[in-house]
């Protein structure tokens, strides 16, 4: 117990996010150069003319609405143990950034930018939208997962909300034990 909250320890086995990977243009206005398309796949500038002129043509079949994002679940395995606050007020878990502890890290936050399904979260001070995920948490040798939460990529807060959907599948009867502060279930 820290500060009269009650945290459990867990782990963050598996991260899935729904992200962009890409964006189909129909009919674009020019013939691209394939050697172009390879060095813009891999995030690489062309030339400064192509690089203009392609972004010109993306912008006008943008405006026409004629790309199409292409979706794609990436799930990430994390192995990241730490901490979750017992949050009895939340139904979804959530899962900081900044609490994470793991070599994929910077690849998740890479696509949590290209996330195709945002949710709203109230919070105690405002309303925001974050990127929906699913979650495989461990706590206690038991697995429990998520079919919704969501992602803070922003916070750099050193531990996850625990919700009332993880705490649905602990079983019917969740014991708080105020005098060893631990979850018994």
């Amino acid at each position: 117990m820290i500060g009269g909250q009650l945290y459990i320890g867990g782990e963050v086995v598996a991260l899935a996010l729904t992200s962009t990977v890409g964006v189909s243009i129909q009919d674009f206005p020019f013939q691209v150069p394939r050697e172009a398309l390879g060095k813009m796949s891999r995030g690489e500038l062309t030339s400064p003319l192509l690089d203009f002129l392609l972004t010109l043509g993306f912008l006008q079949k943008l405006q026409k609405g004629e790309v199409t994002p292409l979706p794609e679940d990436k799930i990430f395995e994390v192995r990241s143990p730490g901490l979750f606050l017992v949050d009895t007020g939340a139904s979804s878990t959530l899962i900081k950034a900044g609490a994470l502890q793991t070599s994929t890290k910077h690849e998740i936050l890479e696509d949590v930018s290209w996330a195709s399904q945002m949710g709203t979260v109230a919070q105690a001070t405002d309303i925001i939208n974050l990127p929906v995920c699913r979650v495989k948490v461990k706590i206690g040798g038991q697995e429990f997962v998520t079919k919704t939460a969501f992602i803070d990529a922003g916070s750099q807060e050193r531990y996850h909300l625990l919700g009332t959907d993880i705490l649905r599948q602990l079983g019917d009867s969740i014991t708080i034990d105020w005098k060893r502060q631990r979850l018994s279930f």
